[in-house]
């Protein structure tokens, strides 16, 4: 398992048109189009949450393909030293409160014409357009 024990599987982001209809990847059913989140918080893809891994991992979505921790200051106190932002995870990603709408992944990594999608940031929020 990683350092940060797979904490970008428990953020919350939409999938893309496409995603849904190639039919690899499960959405939650409450929330349309949104990945789904077991019980636990989550992502439904992950493998073993003990040693993490993911299901679809040649199919992820878009998002998971561009995303990475190693910027974000809701994850990471301190990415050099590997000190995570417990205090952050812990009031934001806790498996017993709701899942927060506000909590989306940050994909701004992946706006690139060879992913085929377009990101558009507003404020906290990170919106997906198919292109």
């Amino acid at each position: 398992m990683h350092v940060c024990h797979a904490v970008c599987c428990r953020l919350d982001f939409a999938l893309s048109q496409s995603e849904i209809e190639a039919g690899n990847i499960k959405w939650d059913l409450g929330r349309p189009y949104f990945i789904r989140h077991e019980a636990n918080g989550c992502c439904a893809h992950i493998a073993n949450q003990e040693t993490g891994g993911c299901n679809v991992y040649a199919n992820r979505p878009a998002v998971c393909r561009g995303y990475s921790c190693a910027n974000d200051k809701r994850i990471w106190k301190d990415f050099e030293k590997m000190e995570i932002n417990d205090e952050w995870i812990d009031e934001n990603l806790s498996a017993t409160r709701p899942r927060a709408l506000k909590v989306l992944m940050n994909n701004a990594g992946c706006a690139q014409p060879s992913c085929g999608v377009e990101v558009a940031n507003e404020g906290k929020q990170t919106n997906v357009v198919e292109g």
